[in-house]
């Protein structure tokens, strides 16, 4: 099978949906193609890899093949179009058009290419939410509401599936763009646990640990991320600094502090103890190496694919509840906090770390059930069942 992935703000190596997937696709034997732009259409608020750098637009990753386009127009990210899109769908000829959501205007090249190619299907990918999206009047009614809605209408018969990351992402487009049941299916993020070089996990645990000072009895809880006040970062060195430890307790925190007042604030909350490390940035393999060493991964605030790459790593999860974030907790593996309290978490914290046969339960049910249910291999095998379902339906 040939697919095409249309992803607006593809990032070379990083560890997104947009990266994973496509490389897992390819590595099942599918021939992959992603399609991206020139400039990620301005999108991005932060440092991202500098694409002028690049020898040419068209190369390989891997096995996956990138085709980066010029944009033939371009309004605040969200309204533009690729140059050549047509004639590049017509070259690669793809069985299968996944699109990653936002350049909607796209579509209409998409759709072109359909009518020429009408054993192609097309299936769409969301990740908008309500608490990522559509956050002032004139977002919701005009962008989401009116236009995003014109278009999935305009479109919708030439659509096979509407993915959502999430059940409320599902709720979101039902809600805004009038979406019908039957096409909407969840479509979770996940991890490679190849790339994740989770079959190594005992002896990168022990050598993480002893880089770090830290015994194997000792608990080690880890959180990762942009370390931001979203994130509720001090709510949980509060929480760790509240804890009863009945034996050795350790917090990492795995990324960046961009917000150099909000660092001197975490710092001082530490109080310079040395249970506490803060690690800074780190790559992605990086990351999941320290989440192997760990024995709970704790997200008390905003949503991160971070919190699936932690389960995929072996972690139970104590995170924020967000409507709809029950699908995480397949075999009973998270503990959710519904307020942003120290004493909330804290609670929950305690919970594990005073019932140590729960944390192993725990632990044993991501590895036997929750870490294949968040897999890129089960996940992209998914997408190849609903293409060939689609295809016998259409035959």
């Amino acid at each position: 099978m040939k697919i095409v992935h249309i992803a607006h703000t593809y990032l070379d190596n990083y560890s997104y949906q947009e990266n994973e997937l496509p490389e897992v696709q390819a590595r099942l034997g599918s021939e992959v193609t992603v399609i991206s732009t020139q400039d990620y259409a301005h999108c991005f608020n932060y440092q991202v890899p500098d694409l002028s750098l690049l020898d040419s637009y068209c190369y390989y990753i891997g096995q996956c093949k990138i085709v980066r386009l010029p944009l033939k127009f371009n309004v605040n990210y969200r309204f533009a179009m690729y140059k050549g899109l047509f004639k590049t769908l017509v070259a690669e000829h793809p069985d299968l058009i996944f699109f990653h959501e936002i350049p909607y205007f796209c579509l209409w090249d998409v759709i072109k290419y359909l009518k020429k190619e009408p054993h192609c299907q097309l299936f769409v990918d969301y990740h908008c939410d309500e608490y990522n999206s559509g956050h002032n009047m004139l977002s919701r009614l005009f962008l989401h509401k009116c236009l995003y809605r014109l278009m999935v209408k305009l479109t919708d018969k030439y659509v096979k599936i509407r993915y959502v990351v999430t059940p409320s992402t599902g709720i979101f487009i039902k809600k805004m763009y009038g979406i019908d049941d039957s096409k909407i299916k969840l479509l979770p993020l996940g991890g490679d646990l190849k790339k994740m070089n989770v079959c190594n996990a005992a002896k990168i645990r022990k050598e993480i640990r002893a880089e770090l000072g830290i015994n194997d009895q000792d608990i080690l809880i880890v959180s990762a991320g942009k370390m931001n006040r979203e994130k509720n970062i001090h709510l949980l060195i509060q929480a760790y600094n509240k804890l009863i430890k009945t034996r050795d307790v350790k917090l990492l925190l795995v990324g960046s502090v961009e917000n150099a007042q909000y660092l001197g604030e975490l710092k001082k909350l530490a109080h310079n103890d040395p249970n506490v490390f803060f690690l800074g940035w780190q790559s992605s393999s990086m990351v999941y190496n320290f989440f192997m060493a760990s024995d709970i991964a704790c997200f008390p605030g905003s949503q991160s694919v971070l919190w699936q790459q932690a389960i995929c790593c072996g972690l139970p999860l104590i995170c924020k509840y967000w409507e709809g974030s029950e699908y995480l907790n397949v075999a009973h593996n998270v503990l959710f906090v519904q307020k942003d309290t120290v004493d909330e978490l804290q609670k929950q914290i305690q919970y594990l770390i005073s019932n140590p046969q729960i944390l192993e339960k725990m632990k044993h049910v991501v590895e036997m059930e929750a870490r294949e249910y968040f897999n890129y291999d089960r996940i992209a095998m998914s997408i190849s069942e609903d293409y060939y379902l689609q295809k016998s339906v259409l035959e």
